[in-house]
């Protein structure tokens, strides 16, 4: 999947003002970019470049989990899908 069908799948009515690197990853499996609306809102866009998403889902659930139990700031997830759309641009 790439990184504007899935902008476009999670995010619509969304215009987005920029896409760049989110800087280095320590897995080679994944992409993550900042994608900045052109409302100034800015996010971070995780994909699994190679479609296993199930290392986004396991990160996904860290997140929730953490959220929960720990005294820990962690970013909040706005959308989120463990396998790839049918619909790819």
């Amino acid at each position: 999947m790439t990184v504007d069908a899935a902008l476009a799948d999670a995010f619509p009515t969304r215009e987005v003002e920029t896409v760049t690197q989110a800087g280095p990853s320590w897995n080679d499996l994944n992409e993550t970019v900042r994608v900045m609306f052109a409302d100034g809102e800015q996010v971070f866009l995780k994909l699994a470049a190679d479609g296993d998403g199930s290392r986004v889902a396991r990160e996904r659930a860290v997140l929730d989990y953490v959220r929960r139990h720990c005294d820990v700031t962690v970013p909040p997830v706005v959308a989120s899908a463990d396998s790839a759309p049918t619909r790819i641009s």
